[in-house]
């Protein structure tokens, strides 16, 4: 209850116990700043970090009422590009550098890939939005920035074994690399199983 009111916050670990310290200790006060400009940045860090996004997306993401992000979509627009698609207009900060990724992402239940859009249509074609937990409350395989399955893991001693269930099997190929990324992340070989 105190961290809800922003009296305490996670302190460092000591050894393996979590510990708590006074906020005002462990945060400096924030910079006193106008509501035009908070809005503002954080309307250029959502489409920064989410576009292309569109504007019923930034306002569902951030709980803002539609005139608030009107408004904050408006003072971050000077950095912003968009591209209209299906009528629709989309809004992003370009990138100044192009990092190389991977085409096969495994992604948690509620990752913001899917959590972050009201409509996630661009990723998950709405005929297997129920097989995929519609793209939120289930871990999903994405393929080319495509939502393409659902995926369980088992933590084994010397592995992590990943079964992948694929709305087409096609798609099956270009799991392993994925599937060796995320064993490596737990410091044990990936195995790519079929699922039950």
């Amino acid at each position: 209850m105190l961290a809800m009111q922003g009296v305490l916050c996670c302190g460092p670990h000591r050894g393996r116990q979590p510990t708590f310290t006074l906020l005002d200790e462990w945060v400096a006060p924030p910079p006193a700043r106008d509501r035009d400009d908070a809005l503002g940045e954080l309307a250029g860090r959502y489409f920064t970090s989410h576009g292309p996004a569109t504007l019923a997306d930034f306002a569902w993401w951030t709980g803002l009422p539609l005139g608030d992000a009107r408004r904050a979509h408006a003072l971050a627009k000077p950095d912003l590009e968009e591209i209209t698609v299906d009528g629709q207009p989309y809004s992003w900060v370009p990138s100044r550098r192009r990092v190389a990724s991977p085409a096969v992402h495994l992604l948690p239940p509620y990752d913001e890939y899917t959590v972050a859009y009201r409509d996630r249509s661009a990723v998950l074609d709405p005929a297997h939005a129920a097989h995929s937990g519609n793209g939120i409350f289930s871990p999903v395989i994405a393929i080319a920035g495509k939502i393409a399955g659902t995926w369980t893991r088992e933590i084994r001693r010397d592995r992590v074994v990943v079964r992948a269930k694929l709305l087409s099997p096609a798609a099956r190929a270009p799991l392993a690399a994925a599937v060796a990324r995320y064993g490596a992340f737990h410091g044990r070989a990936g195995e790519l199983a079929r699922a039950r």
